[in-house]
C-alpha cells in the first residue's frame, strides 16, 4: 500500500469536540437545517470532521462551537468521503 501525501500548509492538531454545522448560504425560503458533527483534527487553517451525512465539495457552511469561536466559523468543504454505512469524513478549510 503507497503512502498518501500530506497536502496541508500546517500541522493539525487532535482535538474532538461536538459541533454543529449548517450551510452558509441557502435559497430565499429554505429553512436553516443544522447538522452535528464529531471534529477529529484541527489548525488555524481547517479542521477533519465526522457527519452522518455527506457534505458537497466546495460547499460553503457554517460551524458552530463556542470551543472555536463566539461567531460562527465559515469553512469550505475540500473533500468528504465515506467512511461507514452513515460515517463520512471530511475535511473543511476556515475561509
Amino acid at each position: 500500500m503507497g503512502e498518501v501525501e500530506e497536502r496541508r500548509r500546517e500541522k493539525r492538531d487532535l482535538f474532538t469536540i461536538t459541533v454543529e454545522y449548517e450551510p452558509s448560504f441557502l435559497e430565499a425560503g429554505t429553512p436553516p437545517q443544522r447538522g452535528i458533527g464529531l471534529t477529529t483534527n484541527i489548525s488555524s487553517r481547517g479542521l477533519g470532521l465526522y457527519t452522518n451525512s455527506p457534505l458537497k465539495i466546495g460547499e460553503s457552511i457554517k460551524v458552530f462551537s463556542t470551543h472555536l469561536s463566539d461567531e460562527p466559523k465559515i469553512a469550505e468543504v475540500k473533500w468528504c468521503s465515506q467512511v461507514s454505512h452513515a460515517i463520512f469524513r471530511a475535511g473543511l478549510m476556515f475561509v
